[in-house]
């Protein structure tokens, strides 16, 4: 029983420790202004444009960095044509989704990106500048998706498309900021 007990305490102290360090991580990545580097190329029409990401509107950032498989998160792009539909309905806000693939993998992503000749503008981050610039972005993929308002600071965090209650925190952090985002 006392063994239980000691390890019902050790998980518990273990998830509180794991919480508190997730909301400061959380808390630091939110006060932080994210910055697009110069070195961002925009495809679109199986066009290559060299392009400093910058919009008046709020971007719902998608980011892939090195340690995420570029390849198969293309392969999966046709999912996120329900959020490039709800940024062109909606006019509230921009989808930057930005891969930022290793070295040995960018001729590769490059290659499938302009292939693909998705509908919509597609971002890639030669050299994985934008991590190294934006230090305070979490670690853990499940963070790399994000709302910026227009002060280019994070203001909703996650993924919408993940679950039913996510889309309606990230609709109804659209509704609230409204043009103040």
């Amino acid at each position: 029983m006392k063994k239980i007990l000691v390890a019902a305490v050790l998980v518990f102290t273990l998830c509180c420790c794991e919480q508190r360090k997730v909301a400061r991580e959380m808390k630091a990545f939110m006060e932080t202004e994210i910055r697009f580097t110069d070195d961002i190329f925009k495809v679109e029409d199986r066009n290559v444009f060299q392009y400093g990401v910058a919009c008046s509107r709020p971007l719902m950032v998608m980011y892939f960095d090195s340690t995420d498989c570029s390849s198969c998160q293309i392969g999966h792009l046709q999912n996120y044509i329900g959020l490039f539909e709800m940024a062109d309905t909606s006019g509230l806000f921009d989808v930057v989704f930005l891969f930022s693939p290793g070295e040995e993998e960018y001729d590769n992503v490059m290659q499938q990106l302009v292939m693909l000749d998705f509908p919509y503008p597609l971002y890639i981050d030669y050299g994985c500048s934008f991590g190294r610039e934006n230090r305070a972005i979490p670690e853990d993929d499940r963070y790399h998706c994000f709302l910026l308002g227009k002060d280019g600071r994070p203001v909703f965090v996650g993924n919408p498309l993940m679950s039913h209650e996510l889309m309606d925190v990230f609709r109804e952090t659209l509704e609230r900021r409204g043009n103040s985002l």
